[in-house]
């Protein structure tokens, strides 16, 4: 698990109200945008695909543990555009999260 700077964003249509009192904006113009929702320092994340839900439906991550996979339930917070997910209890940073298991041996 891995500690960063975690924004959290998604891409959604709007209709902005903008002021151009110079004549700078044109119709027809376009702009990319990107507003920040919300911004957390030092989040704990972890690749979401590394996250699974236990047949109780409680969210889960794998550790590994004395070359052992344990599961461990977690407490999700923020999702980043990444591909990570945001883990706000259960894990802590250093762990060894299992994001994959590969069946069978070479």
């Amino acid at each position: 698990a891995d500690q960063f700077q975690q924004t959290s964003s998604s891409t959604n249509p709007a209709v902005p109200s903008i002021k151009n009192p110079l004549s700078l904006i044109r119709p027809g113009m376009t702009a990319n945008v990107t507003i920040t929702t919300e911004v957390k320092d030092n989040a704990l994340a972890v690749p979401s695909r590394a996250i699974l839900s236990n047949a109780a439906g409680n969210k889960i991550v794998r550790l590994l543990q004395n070359n052992q996979s344990v599961e461990v339930p977690v407490v999700l917070g923020l999702r980043a555009d990444e591909g990570l997910t945001e883990i706000v209890s259960g894990i802590k940073a250093g762990d060894r999260i299992i994001t994959a298991i590969k069946n069978g041996s070479n």
